[in-house]
């Protein structure tokens, strides 16, 4: 069942603590509560008589408790709930996305190749999670919203096959949470000119709820949006 909630994906690294603080003030603009998950394998299930489980998991809540305290100052009217997983942080991920409205995880940016050989959990989470899941970069969160540039676009790749219904409403709603312009793009790379199909390309704005028509544009859809 899909619960009221954002989570976000916590393991210390600065980048999650981005995604938390992304994550905080998104539950915020959805009115929704924020869960915070931190998923370890080796997690001891906490006994009374047990001083040593708390000892292990003693870094795991310590993760948990510092972010959860830095974003009751930034947003005290916000519910937040911890989660401590005993699980591959994969499976709890996953588990997490399916019953969240949202999942929010923090991004190395690394390259195509250190991914392959380093492995990056975020990206695993995306190609299998069937509710929306979002990366976040370190450093880039804070400067946008303290020093009063506007917020970009919502961009959303379109695609000619399968249902888009849902897709289209996250990005409306995103777009309409930040009062944004939402941009739609299909992309294709056209290898000759006979023949090739027109894609009208479309920009909604969530201010006035007018459209204007673009010009579509060629090239790999990964390209398209920017």
């Amino acid at each position: 069942m899909e619960e009221q909630v954002v989570t976000v994906g916590l393991d210390g690294t600065p980048e999650s603590l981005a995604a938390a603080r992304w994550a905080a003030a998104e539950a915020e603009r959805r009115e929704l509560g924020l869960r915070l998950l931190h998923a370890w394998v080796l997690l001891s299930p906490p006994t009374p008589d047990s001083p040593s489980a708390d000892d292990q998991n003693y870094w795991a809540k310590r993760i948990v408790h510092d972010a959860r305290m830095e974003l009751s100052r930034r947003h005290p009217d916000l519910p937040i709930e911890e989660d401590l997983v005993a699980r591959e942080a994969e499976t709890a991920l996953l588990e997490a996305a399916a019953r969240s409205r949202m999942l929010v995880l923090g991004s190395r940016g690394m390259e195509p190749l250190a991914s392959f050989f380093l492995g990056d959990i975020s990206l695993y989470v995306v190609g299998r999670a069937e509710r929306p899941v979002v990366l976040v970069r370190a450093g880039g969160v804070e400067e946008t919203r303290t020093s009063g540039v506007r917020e970009r676009d919502v961009v959303v790749g379109l695609s000619l096959h399968g249902p888009q219904d849902n897709l289209l409403e996250f990005a409306y709603v995103t777009a309409f949470t930040r009062g944004v312009p939402l941009r739609a793009v299909h992309g294709w790379t056209r290898c000759c000119g006979r023949g090739a199909r027109s894609f009208p390309g479309w920009r909604w704005s969530t201010r006035s709820g007018s459209r204007a028509r673009r010009k579509p544009s060629y090239g790999r859809p990964g390209a398209a949006g920017c």
